[in-house]
């Protein structure tokens, strides 16, 4: 076996043993929160950043991740690359979800990215894996389907259908983290994986969370999303631009209409 289906298989015995389960869920904007405002803001910061700094990031070592603004850099053009992936049908791995009952809420993670590319793009629904918890409050989004067995997990993780280097029998990469830390070491890796993440309950149970990468790959496509960055920067020189399917129109640096489909959104300074 390999050794990511084993990691895979382990962890999925060790949820459904505790009572949880997998899930495919279909959700739509209702469920998750809209990306518009978020990335709006995003776009504005990354149109202000000069073009030295931009090419500094896309020629960059893939492991080099001490550049200024490399936070927005990497989120705009990893979304830029994202958009293109799927308006191609060549996105690899559905987004995962996860339930917030603390805060009343559904969250992408891992994936929100490509939960915004989607956005982009025009979708209205969307599939997540949702990791289902047997502990008080918790409770599946949208229309969810469970998950039978670890097999089928690792085919539902995948974007069937699309043209993709991660077969069964590549090695994408699968990592687990605790889900509810009770050590200080452990609080500190799960707030590495997600420091968003801030449970406010307390269980006995050993749930982990499962979170799944290109793996050996990831480096190289890394290295591609960088290079939108240019793509980018280019687009960004004009009044009107479009993303995936989605136009945004600029006065200076500042973002006033965003059209996706027949929605309209104005913005005011």
């Amino acid at each position: 076996m390999l050794q990511h289906h084993l990691l895979l298989k382990d962890w999925f015995d060790n949820h459904t043993a505790l009572g949880g389960y997998v899930a495919s869920s279909y959700v739509d904007w209702n469920v998750v929160q809209n990306p518009i405002y978020d990335f709006v803001k995003l776009l504005e910061e990354y149109k202000r950043i000069d073009y030295l700094k931009i090419e500094d990031f896309a020629q960059a070592d893939a492991t080099n991740n001490s550049m200024v603004h490399r936070g927005v850099l990497e989120d705009v053009s990893k979304i830029k690359y994202l958009t293109e992936a799927i308006m191609s049908e060549e996105l690899i791995f559905h987004p995962q979800i996860i339930h917030e009952p603390w805060f009343n809420r559904y969250r992408v993670h891992p994936g929100s990215g490509r939960a915004i590319a989607l956005w982009l793009c025009g979708f209205t629904q969307f599939k997540t894996i949702y990791t289902h918890f047997a502990e008080p409050g918790f409770k599946p989004p949208g229309d969810t389907i469970k998950i039978d067995s670890w097999k089928s997990l690792g085919t539902e993780i995948l974007v069937q259908g699309n043209p993709s280097p991660l077969t069964s029998q590549s090695r994408y990469q699968v990592e687990t983290f605790q889900a509810f830390p009770s050590t200080v070491k452990d609080m500190f890796l799960t707030s590495d994986k997600d420091n968003i993440w801030a449970p406010d309950i307390v269980t006995t149970k050993p749930w982990e969370f499962l979170v799944y990468s290109e793996g050996d790959k990831f480096l190289d496509y890394k290295k591609e999303w960088r290079m939108y960055g240019y793509d980018l920067y280019s687009d960004l020189q004009h009044s009107i631009t479009q993303i995936g399917r989605t136009i945004f129109e600029f006065r200076g640096n500042k973002v006033i209409r965003v059209i996706r489909d027949n929605e309209v959104y104005n913005f005011v300074d």
